[in-house]
């Protein structure tokens, strides 16, 4: 009786003991569960957050991306249209010749003739008159300013149709109608006279040799000889003598250098001659 007392004690206690390590197993079973629970529902959160960011990512890449295909866009747009300007330009602006040396050289004679006509016109307009006479002060500048005129007028005589300084001649003409309303000013004088018909002679002389120089100067020359012919009579003969007065002095002159020439030969034969004999 008390041996099946204790047997069924010890079964008891066995049967408790199995029954409690069943409840910790339990315990732990579901602790691991939880556990498990907790890492998948990590894991989910943690995939969400990767996806979330990625389709962030995404959709800011494609936007930049986007944007980047609009700047290219735009790029490739401003380059067809640059490309089309140039293009344009091309049609538009016709090739410019090549300039020879020999043109260039003309075109730099032409700008001397312009300016030379510019600062005769200049000098005429300031032009001033003392009794009927020029000012003793503005003497050397008129003869100048005269000079400088025949002298435009004997460069443009030298060229024809195509390279004739246009803009020259044209300021040349305004100058020299400026000189006949200043030679209106004056008291006539064979001098005066003198220098009119010197101007006519140049023009006639330029406009026989360069017929495009008539467009600009048949007005101006027209004006000088109807200036020529009021002068008064005794004046142009004066002027006339003058003139024959002028080229017998310059006779004179070549004379008297042709002898002084001649002097010298002689002397230098003279010495020669006296050398010899003193040798002899």
């Amino acid at each position: 009786m008390d041996s099946s007392l204790q047997l069924q004690q010890e079964l008891n206690d066995k049967l408790q003991k199995v029954a409690s390590g069943m409840n910790v197993e339990d315990v732990e079973v579901k602790k691991d569960e939880k556990k498990l629970e907790k890492r998948k529902r990590d894991e989910t959160e943690d995939k969400e957050e990767d996806s979330s960011s990625d389709s962030s990512s995404s959709s800011s890449s494609s936007s930049s991306s986007s944007d980047d295909n609009d700047d290219d866009d735009d790029d490739d747009d401003e380059k067809e249209d640059s490309n089309k300007l140039k293009k344009q330009k091309l049609v538009e602006e016709p090739k410019q010749p090549k300039v020879s040396e020999s043109a260039t050289a003309s075109d730099k004679k032409q700008s001397a003739d312009l300016s030379l006509a510019h600062e005769a016109l200049s000098s005429l307009l300031k032009m001033k008159t003392v009794n009927q006479r020029i000012d003793l002060e503005m003497k050397r500048n008129w003869v100048k300013t005269l000079h400088d005129l025949k002298l435009i007028l004997n460069h443009q005589s030298s060229r024809d149709a195509h390279t004739t300084d246009n803009p020259a001649a044209e300021v040349t003409a305004r100058a020299l109608e400026t000189a006949v309303m200043v030679f209106g000013k004056f008291e006539w004088a064979p001098e005066r006279a003198e220098e009119v018909r010197g101007l006519i002679d140049a023009l006639t002389d330029a406009c026989s040799k360069n017929e495009v120089l008539r467009i600009y100067f048949h007005r101006v020359r027209a004006e000088l000889e109807s200036l020529e012919m009021s002068i008064p009579r005794s004046v142009r003969e004066a002027s006339t003598l003058l003139d024959d007065q002028l080229e017998i002095v310059q006779q004179l002159a070549q004379k008297v250098q042709a002898l002084d020439a001649m002097q010298h030969v002689m002397a230098a034969y003279v010495k020669t001659k006296c050398a010899i004999r003193l040798k002899s």
